[in-house]
């Protein structure tokens, strides 16, 4: 089993969130301002939280991906995840990527940082992956990010309304 990313950028601390899922109630209360209905809004129904208990949605996304904290480094702040999902069919190294930002966390930069810092990871820890990001066609910020970081667009739509984007991550 792979081992989830642990790096650090010049703002931001990323590691597997097993620890703090493990504060419990803590977590949870950390985590409820970032899963606003505009940071998820762009998201697919999967990983919209609606209805379901925060402590069901956390089980879910640790079933199906690697999941990362993201955490200011200056004071351990949560503000943000990094969800993995690696393909096993592929014959080379295939990992479908989403992050989430806290709203108060936009606009400065810190996406573009997390995505460069992970990009590293991969290039050392898995170089040859093949990168892959979903964005909706309405969120063109996202988009940027992805672009300004290597990413191009994979000449093929998910959904209707969701633009591929692609990247290997080589030494």
């Amino acid at each position: 089993m792979l081992d989830a990313p642990n790096f650090q950028t010049k703002r931001l601390q990323v590691q597997d969130w097993t620890a703090d899922i493990k504060s419990g109630a803590a977590f949870e209360r950390d985590l409820s301002p970032l899963l606003t209905p505009n940071v998820l809004a762009p998201l697919p129904p999967p990983l919209q939280l609606g209805a379901i208990p925060l402590a069901e949605w956390i089980a879910a996304r640790a079933s199906e991906s690697l999941v990362c904290s993201v955490h200011l480094s200056e004071n351990r702040a949560l503000c943000g995840l990094i969800l993995l999902h690696f393909e096993a069919t592929h014959p080379t190294p295939t990992c479908h990527l989403g992050y989430l930002l806290a709203e108060d966390y936009w606009g400065q930069g810190l996406a573009s940082e997390l995505l460069a810092g992970l990009i590293n990871w991969f290039q050392i820890e898995i170089p040859g992956t093949v990168l892959m990001a979903g964005v909706a066609t309405n969120n063109p910020v996202s988009a940027r990010v992805l672009v300004k970081n290597g990413f191009v667009p994979a000449g093929r739509e998910f959904a209707d309304d969701v633009k591929m984007y692609t990247r290997i991550a080589q030494q």
